[in-house]
């Protein structure tokens, strides 16, 4: 029997699916030499992600009654995350994404499908039996529910953070309310319609949102850029031997958000985002997700200098930092 708490550290609202990741023989033709079915979506991959750091999540969404639907229920399951507010949609199909990973050039191609489902709306969601949170994550979707949870939630004084993903004019309505703001770079470029720099593209944003608690922009092995109270902090990607970097910026949001909810301060949530998902990269897909003592153990193999020790000390508090309230 699932436990139901009313509450935890993160709530999660946005879209579930379902990934199949192929990997096919370089040179060959469409010879596939390893396989792999997981949960995919940027909020459910961030919840799972800080599951397995230690943090308590929830999460709201829609499935079908199909058999991708039932993939998805035990797999969040699996994760110790809570699914009391899963809404099932009977005749319907689950969305679902086919990933090809070229190893020969550390890239991947997705085709997905947003399956037959309808957006799920306010009505559909039981306000009552919500769980009070720290943080709720939201990804760029089911726009019109997710203002009214945000509006929820912000009167329970809980932050409230997007991962927009990929640009679509109605995020622009949930910017306007959420606390932190995590984009990738091509968000911040159609945004401003405008290609520079991570950080003078983060500054250029802060100008449009300025009441925001932090700003964060990815790029890849480019690393990152922040702004945070007046200042703009960037981050450098970490090396490693990347094997496929699906569902990347998913994890770098969890590792943020761990951050966040740990009262660290800037340049010290952006290393361990960093650090978080240079390990997520060196396996297929998002089935390992790294646990913290992973993560701080790679940070210390990573860069042995002494300025750095103060980003290496065991988990917070799990308090929110007074810079986020």
């Amino acid at each position: 029997m699932e436990l139901f708490s009313k509450q935890v550290d993160i709530i999660g609202a946005g879209a579930v699916l379902v990934d199949d990741l192929a990997v096919p023989y370089p040179d060959e033709k469409i010879e596939i030499i390893q396989s792999q079915k997981q949960l995919g979506g940027p909020v459910p991959t961030a919840l799972r992600t800080l599951s397995e750091l230690g943090l308590t999540c929830s999460i709201i969404g829609k499935v079908a009654d199909d058999s991708n639907s039932r993939f998805i229920i035990d797999n969040l399951k699996k994760n110790n995350i809570n699914t009391k507010n899963i809404i099932i949609q009977k005749n319907a199909q689950s969305g679902y994404s086919q990933i090809w990973i070229d190893l020969r050039n550390k890239t991947c191609t997705i085709a997905y499908s947003s399956g037959s489902l309808s957006d799920y709306k306010t009505e559909e969601i039981n306000l009552k039996s919500l769980q009070n949170a720290k943080l709720l994550h939201i990804d760029g979707r089911n726009h019109d529910a997710a203002i009214d949870l945000i509006k929820y939630y912000k009167n329970k004084d809980t932050l409230i953070s997007i991962d927009t993903g990929n640009f679509r004019k109605k995020t622009l309505n949930l910017l306007e309310l959420t606390d932190i703001i995590i984009m990738p770079k091509r968000f911040a470029v159609n945004l401003l319609n405008l290609d520079k720099e991570l950080s003078i593209l983060t500054e250029k944003i802060s100008d449009i949102y300025p009441a925001k608690k932090a700003i964060i922009i990815t790029d890849g092995i480019n690393g990152s850029a922040c702004w945070h109270k007046e200042k703009i902090y960037t981050q450098k990607a970490f090396k490693a031997k990347v094997f496929n970097t699906t569902g990347a910026g998913d994890v770098h949001a969890a590792g943020v958000i761990y951050g966040i909810v740990n009262n660290w301060n800037m340049p010290k949530i952006l290393k361990f985002a960093a650090a978080t998902t240079a390990l997520k990269c060196q396996t297929l897909g998002n089935i390992e997700l790294p646990e913290y003592n992973q993560v701080i153990k790679f940070i210390q193999k990573s860069n042995n200098k002494s300025e750095d020790s103060s980003y290496l000390i065991t988990a917070g508090t799990n308090n929110l930092s007074p810079h986020f309230k």
